[in-house]
């Protein structure tokens, strides 16, 4: 009679029996780097090239400051693919064979490296976070900074205490839960980092109080205007969730598919979007409704800011106030979002008026030029442009 923890056993040996395999990757598997950063200071980002700012964050660096590469790297996975300098499989990103690899090029090429999202840069031969990598990375001389993107450093227990609308008072299918523990790792870890620590949004200041913004970047010339929003009898409004679950995504779908009821907009809810397909997608829409109840802005608000388009999320005043100018994002929640819809559809002339100054905000703020101003500190390098 076979028991139960004998299956349970089997099932163990071969999950360590095929982890052993990935490991054993054969050199010539290795993806091969045909791009490899110059210049005095080489500064690379991985391991997740979230959104695709790791690429635009050392490229607007090499851009800006003298004497500096970038070198831009990621995970492949099933999710969405943004221009990288190089990526690595899961499966490679296990294997003895590719940390080998990864620590020997780290050595030889790079001078600085952008650690994103507490992930380890070397793989996991030292440990499962950055925090294993950090004195092997000294001993090769090369200086570190942590990069953090939202999730991986905003407490759901201290984002529910400070926003009424948080998604995090539901318990979100186990995800509250797990961003709990996760993010208690992750600030154990950066409080005891000597580093400089770096964040993506405004709205992270208040999660990790010690780091400073890094703000995301948006290609202009990618993300050209649109036609004149409002012109249509029946505006195209339209929701592209990263995350239907931290968006208010739900709430969102009610109130758009009730005026798309009505006739009174056209709606459009849109996921997995390829990021080429993005602009033209965005473009083609007349309002973007980003997300009700996290109360930031983002890598989508900022682009959609630069193609012209009327944007609708929830920021707050506190964020609002940390910025240089008017954000122009028209200010929604998730009680309030009919009737701001409301506002736009009526008021077309003083929507446009705030979509018109979303591309100049963008320039001056989000151009790359204010995030390697930010960078050149860690980098050593005064800007040349700011």
């Amino acid at each position: 009679m076979r028991l139960p923890g004998a299956r349970v056993a089997r099932s163990v040996a071969g999950g360590l029996r095929a982890r052993l395999r990935a490991r054993r990757a054969r050199p010539e598997e290795l993806p091969r780097r045909t791009l490899l950063p110059t210049g005095r200071v080489r500064v690379g980002i991985g391991p997740l090239n979230s959104a695709g700012q790791g690429w635009a964050w050392v490229r607007a660096a090499e851009r800006e400051l003298p004497g500096v590469g970038g070198y831009a790297w990621s995970l492949q996975t099933d999710g969405l693919r943004f221009p990288a300098d190089y990526q690595v499989s899961t499966r490679l990103y296990w294997s003895g064979a590719w940390q080998r690899e990864q620590e020997a090029f780290v050595a030889a090429h790079l001078t600085h490296v952008l650690a994103e999202s507490f992930r380890p840069y070397l793989g996991t031969a030292h440990g499962r976070t950055i925090e294993a990598d950090l004195p092997v990375l000294a001993r090769m001389g090369v200086a570190v900074a942590l990069v953090c993107h939202g999730s991986d450093i905003r407490s759901p227990a201290a984002h529910r205490a400070r926003e009424p609308f948080s998604p995090f008072h539901g318990e979100l299918g186990g995800l509250t839960a797990k961003l709990e523990h996760s993010t208690a790792v992750h600030h154990r870890i950066a409080e005891s980092f000597h580093g400089p620590v770096f964040v993506s949004t405004p709205d992270l200041l208040d999660y990790a109080p010690h780091a400073t913004w890094l703000p995301v970047v948006v290609d202009l010339a990618v993300w050209a205007e649109g036609p004149v929003p409002l012109a249509r009898a029946r505006p195209l409004v339209l929701h592209v969730p990263s995350n239907p679950l931290l968006k208010g995504s739900a709430r969102i779908d009610e109130v758009l598919r009730g005026l798309a009821d009505r006739g009174a907009i056209t709606y459009r809810r849109a996921e997995g979007v390829a990021p080429e397909a993005m602009p033209e997608l965005v473009r083609s829409a007349d309002v973007l409704v980003d997300q009700v109840g996290m109360s930031l802005y983002g890598v989508q608000a900022a682009q959609a800011m630069a193609a012209g388009r009327v944007v609708l999320a929830q920021v707050g005043a506190t964020i609002r106030s940390r910025l240089p100018w008017e954000l122009p994002i028209v200010e929604t929640d998730p009680v309030r979002l009919p009737e701001t819809l409301d506002w736009v559809l009526t008021e077309r002339d003083t929507a446009r008026r705030v979509a018109a100054a979303g591309r100049s905000f963008v320039a001056e703020l989000h151009d790359g030029r204010a995030s390697a101003a930010v960078l050149a500190g860690f980098l050593g390098i005064g800007p040349t442009a700011v």
